[in-house]
């Protein structure tokens, strides 16, 4: 089974308009398995790098987990990075997708148990 991104969000931002005269933002990668129905929220916080102290939290090295940092705050540059992340990807369940995905973003279900 393989992933793709069917959509970028940020309640912060309209990413339809292209790059955001920002230096951080919230999204959310919308994915699901390639070629079928469905999708579930995966959260990144973007930055550039020289927002990337601010974002960065040195006495926790948890506050870098799911940053992505690029020159620019441009929907098309995340969705090239995410698209090339998710096409070396294959896994047998969704499951074992998604928690392969959670590796660059936070996975909504991550802590969920059956």
């Amino acid at each position: 089974m393989k992933a793709e991104l069917k959509h970028l969000h940020s309640p912060d931002a309209d990413l339809e308009k292209g790059p955001v005269p920002s230096d951080v933002l919230f999204v959310q990668l919308m994915v699901g398995p390639a070629g079928g129905p469905g999708e579930e929220s995966f959260d990144l916080m973007v930055c550039t790098p020289e927002a990337r102290d601010s974002v960065v939290d040195p006495s926790d090295p948890d506050s870098s987990r799911y940053l992505l940092v690029l020159e620019r705050i441009d929907p098309a540059l995340i969705k090239r990075y995410v698209e090339d992340f998710l096409k070396d990807i294959e896994r047998p369940t969704w499951r074992e997708l998604a928690l392969a995905i959670g590796q660059l973003a936070r996975w909504e279900f991550h802590e969920y148990r059956s």
